[in-house]
This record gives structure tokens, C-alpha cells and sequence, in this order.
């Protein structure tokens, strides 16, 4: 790997330092991170939770429906006269969240 973005000490072989333990550092590191900010601050919980509520948003409703227009195997499902409802509840739903934020 040569890269005029990646510092010469960092190129080389990455492979090293793949593995499911870096997994499971990384997971008991945000765990133990969320902990403590809620420990901390327990009013965080909801702003955590309002952010979750806008990737779930994007996730259950936007994200098939983009699928469904890119994926050449989903395109029978294209055009339906569902995808138009599920796209506006999405909509209605990440603007009520976003409308939360505020």
C-alpha cells in the first residue's frame, strides 16, 4: 500500500491487525465509553437515543427504498405504489425527529 495519505510507517501489511479480537476491543470500548457518559450525564440517554431513532429511520424506511431503485435484482419492486407511502412515513418520520433535535 503506497499512498501519499498514509504515512510511511503506517504502510505495509494491515492484514496483522485484523482478527475478532480488535472486534471485541472496539465493542468493550464503546460499551464501557456509553457507560460512563451516562453515568456522568444521564440526560445524554436521550439525546443517544434521538440519534439512534434517525439511523433506524434511514435503516427501516429510506435505505430498501434506494435499494430497490440501485440493486438490479430488487428492480421488479421499483415503481410500486407502497414504496411511495413507505418513502413519505420515512420522510414524516426522520423530520419528527429532526424536529425533536431543535
Amino acid at each position: 500500500m503506497t499512498s501519499a495519505l498514509c504515512p510511511p510507517h503506517w504502510q505495509g501489511d494491515f492484514r496483522r491487525w485484523g482478527g475478532q479480537s480488535n472486534h471485541h476491543i472496539n465493542a468493550l470500548d464503546s460499551l464501557s465509553l456509553g457507560w460512563l457518559v451516562a453515568t456522568i450525564n444521564p440526560r445524554m440517554l436521550g439525546l443517544i437515543e434521538t440519534l439512534g431513532s434517525l439511523v433506524i429511520g434511514m435503516l427501516l424506511f429510506l435505505m430498501p427504498m434506494y435499494a430497490f431503485k440501485q440493486v438490479p435484482a430488487m428492480d421488479r419492486y421499483h415503481g410500486l405504489a407502497s414504496n411511495y407511502f413507505v418513502w413519505e412515513i420515512g420522510l414524516v418520520a426522520l423530520t419528527a425527529t429532526i424536529y425533536k433535535l431543535m
